[in-house]
């Protein structure tokens, strides 16, 4: 995020799929402890490397499974902190 950004306030894996999807561009965040977090954008070595594995786990028998892009996961660590990506 950038300083013009408005500082925003914690918020559940619920809440931040709904505020993800209206966000303009496409800039990619990240909800770590309650907390949105912009995230880098990717090299293009990084590409590759995911081309390289999309193509191992298309190899590997399943239940292997690749998401490369736009895939939202969420999850609740046992201390009972919701991530989301």
């Amino acid at each position: 995020m950038t300083a013009e950004t408005a500082i925003i306030p914690r918020m559940t894996s619920d809440e931040f799929l709904v505020w993800a999807a209206r966000q303009p561009g496409d800039a990619k965040y990240e909800l770590h402890e309650g907390v949105v977090v912009e995230m880098a954008r990717e090299l293009w070595l990084h590409g590759i490397v995911k081309m390289n594995v999309t193509l191992a786990f298309n190899a590997a028998k399943p239940p292997c499974r690749e998401y490369v892009d736009g895939v939202f996961l969420t999850s609740v660590l046992p201390n009972g902190v919701e991530l989301a990506r």
